[in-house]
Parts: structure tokens; sequence; C-alpha cells
């Protein structure tokens, strides 16, 4: 039987004015900021290392994780190995497509969605980048050279794993912020980088905010670069002439008359 006339005013009413449900239409998305500061560093003659200022919102009840990736990379290393009782180079191993930088720090309740899973699982971590990252070698096992690369990175400052260093600060309503400090080594290579905010819930992404950070040799340090790529032999010319010049003038210093 079809509703009387005078009961669509009252069913109106109630489809209007009752309250979305606290799982309606209200966005992650909506809660997250992200900003960086600078957003261009410039490696100079005096460049020695830079920090990054992040900041970042999030809803109140979520675990974050700041993510540094750099561009794909490729890099030679000369293959030590044992011939009879000496140790030598026996090769050449090439990491391909390994991210120049990466970095990531995770609030400390950030978890996977099993008991036994890792940030893998979360396609966070090295985990997540080796799938793209070939190695090239005779005789190499892929897993030892990832190992042995990734803590190479490590020591140059380069990759970091920080789980659990993000601390919530003063928010207002149902924002949490976190404020971070990325030191940024100098031997960070120059090229082009992503921050990215990762939102989760239950061990579920529910948000993500990117930003660019763009690094790029400026001055002297780009004259050299590009004298060595654009005229290599000019290059290896002036790096001998240079150094002749040191040497003759230590020479000279340390061959000057003392007196008595």
């Amino acid at each position: 039987m079809p509703p009387t006339p005078a009961v669509l005013p009252a069913l109106l009413s109630v489809l209007l004015f009752t309250p979305a449900s606290s799982h309606g239409a209200a966005r992650p998305e909506a809660s997250m900021a992200l900003r960086i500061t600078p957003r261009h560093i410039d490696i100079t003659s005096s460049y020695h290392g830079a920090s990054l200022r992040v900041e970042m919102e999030a809803p109140r009840h979520a675990e974050v994780a700041l993510e540094l990736r750099g561009e794909p990379q490729d890099a030679v290393f000369n293959q030590e190995g044992k011939v009879g009782p000496v140790w030598m180079d026996v090769g050449v191993v090439t990491v391909r497509d390994a991210p120049r930088a990466y970095m990531l720090f995770t609030s400390a309740g950030l978890h996977a969605p099993s008991p036994s899973g890792t940030l893998g699982d979360l396609k966070l971590g090295y985990a997540s980048v080796e799938p793209n990252i070939r190695v090239e070698g005779k005789g190499v096992e892929r897993a030892v050279i990832l190992r042995e690369f990734e803590s190479f990175k490590e020591n140059r400052g380069l990759y970091r794993i920080s789980e659990g260093s993000l601390s919530p600060g003063k928010g207002a309503g149902d924002v949490q912020r976190f404020d971070l400090e990325v030191p940024l080594p100098s031997t960070l290579p120059p090229g082009s980088y992503s921050v990215a905010l990762h939102v989760f819930e239950a061990g579920r992404q529910v948000g993500l905010l990117e930003r660019g950070l763009s690094v790029r040799k400026k001055g002297f340090p780009l004259l050299l670069f590009r004298l060595a790529r654009e005229h290599a032999a000019e290059y290896g010319l002036l790096s001998i002439l240079v150094a002749l010049a040191a040497g003759l003038f230590v020479a000279l210093l340390f061959n000057l008359p003392t007196r008595a």
C-alpha cells in the first residue's frame, strides 16, 4: 500500500535531517596535510648536507609513515673473491634500478595486519623496493648482494629505516600532528625525490599525500660535473695539471731554506 500524502512529509523529514553514519563520507584526506621545507636543495661548494623539515597531520587514531624515495639508479661494485690464499677482485657486480636514497620513519603503533607480518606487507621498507632491483654478476647471490648494498647505503646515510620514530605532538580536534627533521647527508646525489605520507587504520592504508623534492648542483660543483661529462678529455688533462701543480707546491714548501 503506497504511503498516504500525510505520511510523505514525515518520511522526507527523516531522510533529510537524520545525521550521517560515522562510517560515511568523511575522507581521511580531509584530515591530512604534508608540508616540507625546503622544496629545493642546491649543492654548492659549501654544501655539507642539509636538514629537511617535515610537518604532517593525520586523523587522531591513525598510524603514519613518512617515506623518502629517490629515482632509480645503477651502481657498479668490484666483486671480491679468494684466489688461493689471497683475496682479490674477481669480477664486477651491477645493482640496477635501486633508489638513490630511501628513508622510512613510522609511528610507534604501525604494524602489519597479521601478528607475523612485516613492513613489506604494508608495501613499505626495503622489501617494497627490492622486487624492482636487478643484480647482475657472475655467481652472485641476489639476497646477499642486496643486504650488502643496503648496508653500504646506510653507512653513507642514504638508506634508513626508523620504526617508531614518529610521535604525535599537539593537534586540534580529530587531527594529530607530527613534526620531523630529516638529516640529508652530503653524499645525497642530485635528482628528484618523492616525500610521501602514508596513513593507516587497522593495518590498512586509507590515505596518501606526496610532495616533490629536488636536489641540484649549482656553481662550481655544476661546472665540474658538466666539464667531466661533456668534455672528458679536457677534464682529465685539467685534473693532471692540478695534481702536478699541487705536488710542485708541496715540494717547494718543504724545501724552503730554514733560518738558523
